[in-house]
């Protein structure tokens, strides 16, 4: 059943820098889902890929165009990452995982990333998503 963890969940550690870089990609198209990749090196690094939004109805739905998915997938094996998280912004809603949200996460190993632009000041929240369900984890900037 979706849900919140209880009090000691666990944790998804984002450095200051791609948190950053994640908020700067969704303000920029503040009215339109943004979508990209994480990826993580053997020491920890993590690197932000941008990936094109082409859903047909970009406002509330997120679709990675392939090529440039492939593309950031390709940027990460070149510099030996592993892809760590998949984002995207909730311009009018909460950072929660919508209906589709569940059934589109094919990537379970992946953390789950979601800005919610609905307010004044963004928030990004973190999930593992398995099964049609999540579990938020406690998002750690480092």
């Amino acid at each position: 059943m979706p849900g919140l963890q209880p009090a000691g969940m666990s944790r998804y550690a984002l450095s200051v820098s791609i948190h950053q870089q994640l908020l700067n990609h969704c303000l920029e198209t503040a009215s339109q889902e943004v979508c990209g990749l994480i990826g993580v090196d053997v020491n920890g690094r993590q690197a932000l890929y941008r990936v094109d939004n082409i859903a047909t109805e970009p406002a509330t739905a997120f679709l990675m165009e392939p090529h440039s998915q492939i593309d950031a997938m390709r940027a990460m094996r070149e510099s030996s990452q592993e892809l760590q998280a998949i984002y995207h912004s909730h311009p009018n809603s909460e950072a929660l995982p919508s209906e589709t949200d569940l059934k589109l996460a094919n990537y379970p190993g992946a953390i789950y990333l979601i800005a919610s632009l609905q307010s004044d000041t963004p928030v990004v929240r973190a999930f593992e998503i398995t099964n049609e369900s999540y579990a938020e984890l406690q998002l750690e900037l480092i």
